[in-house]
């Protein structure tokens, strides 16, 4: 759930630069020609070129080593726009890539070296008091929708850190604070619309594209880009909520204090994400805690209170503000890999941070966070007559804890790849030895790195997933972008 997040003035780039940039290239170059083509579209479109202030915007990702050089940018405002995008790409075969707020380190998964799609220009909002449903645009970070729902005193399962984008996270499964009352953020929409590879705008529903709507749940840019969520609300109160920060020296109190609470409570409205950090030559532990009401309950939160928790009253909007700025940083190179413990104990906790502890190099931090979740978390998938390309159910709780790192040496990036992976898979292996996962256990696809295969994320779905895929991109549209694809 750690994160630097970048920050880059949106501006439009004037198209008339656009002949005299393209003509100093080689026009014969897919991606050039696409540009050229992108320019023509009319309404005129809201093109960017390397140099401008929106080209930087519109390829800036969060993970540096994540970003490419594109050819060009291009802002569609509407599906419609995007279904004349889409054609032109189809036509010239340019590389391509589609991006939300940008939350990706993976290079090639929103970032390619031909033409980069920026959606956010496409933050609509709308909130339907009958259905309680909200619907909202891909372009937005969840921390634009939040306070937009809120002023109707409901709220609905989203992201947990402020400038996330609502697409990756939605796409891609999606835990939440509300995830143990209301399960994942995909489990709680009920209508995406679509702008497929075959440049169809569709609605989206479990009803009238059953394939679709499987494939959409955690299954990623497999099957078109989604240019509208409709999602279920619930009423929302006011929280109570902080971030404990805990100095080395306690931090076998504050392992203790984890692994009481996930025996302990079954309280959906009580939340903890608990994170070891080692920066600066020292390992510190942050803690977010949230009670999803205006009142804790007696004994909830009682051992992280002992080491100096000190809660407040809040919005819902407010503690996701306050609480992300916590590990908010500079832009960097990152990366981040899974291991799916069903619980925690002593020995597993003293080798989480034990492992951080004797590991760095030209790192600006590394970290281990201690994802919990309730059982019931995962019971809204097909334990609730919901099929999902992300599997996830009740007697298989998986939580997506993660072994990240921030660093800034280019040069380093083989090395924390390769660090994260052996770090994730030690403790991967350590949680089956100690009974708490399986040799088979899913991974999130929003928390691993490139090279994870399919089958660790989707199971047994990859083959039914990859028929849907091939037969919404006949022309293979997939093959010109990055990401775990199942047609490729």
């Amino acid at each position: 759930m750690v994160q630097f997040l970048p920050s880059t003035p949106l501006l439009f780039f004037s198209l008339s630069v656009l002949p005299h940039v393209l003509a100093g290239g080689p026009t014969t170059s897919t991606a050039l020609r696409a540009c050229q083509k992108l320019s023509a579209l009319n309404p005129p479109p809201l093109l960017g070129l390397p140099g401008s202030a929106q080209f930087n915007n519109d390829t800036a990702l969060s993970g540096l080593n994540a970003q490419q050089n594109a050819t060009c940018s291009i802002e569609p405002r509407s599906a419609q726009e995007l279904v004349s995008i889409f054609k032109i790409i189809n036509e010239t075969r340019s590389p391509w890539a589609a991006k939300g707020n940008g939350h990706n380190y993976n290079k090639g998964f929103a970032s390619t070296t031909g033409v980069q799609i920026a959606l956010q220009q496409m933050r609509s909002f709308s909130y339907d008091p009958v259905r309680k449903t909200a619907s909202f645009g891909p372009g937005n970070a969840w921390s634009d929708v939040f306070p937009q729902i809120e002023a109707h005193g409901a709220m609905f399962a989203g992201g947990r850190i402020a400038g996330v984008g609502v697409s990756g996270l939605a796409t891609g499964g999606g835990y939440s604070y509300k995830s143990n009352q209301f399960g994942l953020v995909s489990d709680n929409i009920v209508q995406y619309e679509l702008v497929t590879y075959t440049g169809e705008i569709l609605n989206v529903t479990s009803t009238s594209h059953p394939d679709l709507f499987f494939g959409l749940q955690g299954g990623l840019n497999n099957f078109g880009i989604v240019t509208k969520f409709t999602m279920a609300t619930y009423p929302q109160s006011l929280v109570q909520g902080t971030v404990l920060i805990v100095p080395a020296e306690n931090l076998t109190a504050l392992a203790h204090a984890i692994i009481n609470f996930s025996q302990r409570v079954t309280d959906g409205k009580a939340d903890i994400n608990p994170v070891f950090m080692y920066a600066g030559g020292k390992i510190t532990g942050f803690v977010y805690l949230l009670y999803d009401g205006p009142n804790i309950p007696g004994g909830v939160f009682d051992d992280f209170i002992a080491l100096g928790a000190q809660f407040k009253q809040q919005t819902f909007s407010e503690y996701v503000d306050s609480s992300s700025a916590v590990l908010g940083g500079s832009v960097s190179r990152q990366g981040l890999q899974q291991w799916a413990p069903t619980g925690y104990n002593m020995d597993l906790l003293n080798r989480k941070h034990g492992q951080i502890a004797t590991t760095n190099r030209s790192g600006l931090a590394l970290y281990m966070t201690t994802e919990w979740f309730l059982p019931t978390t995962f019971s809204y998938g097909s334990d609730a007559g919901r099929p999902s390309a992300y599997p996830h159910s009740k007697s298989n709780p998986w939580n997506p804890a993660n072994v990240g790192a921030a660093w800034d040496d280019p040069a380093d990036d083989k090395y924390f790849n390769d660090l994260l992976t052996q770090l994730a898979g030690d403790m991967q292996a350590a949680s089956v030895a100690e009974g708490l996962s399986s040799p088979n256990a899913i991974f999130y696809p929003n928390y691993v790195l490139p090279n994870t295969p399919l089958t660790r994320m989707y199971g047994g779905n990859v083959d039914v997933l990859a028929k849907i895929s091939k037969k919404w991109d006949p022309g293979h549209m997939l093959s010109l972008t990055g990401g775990f694809l199942f047609a490729n």
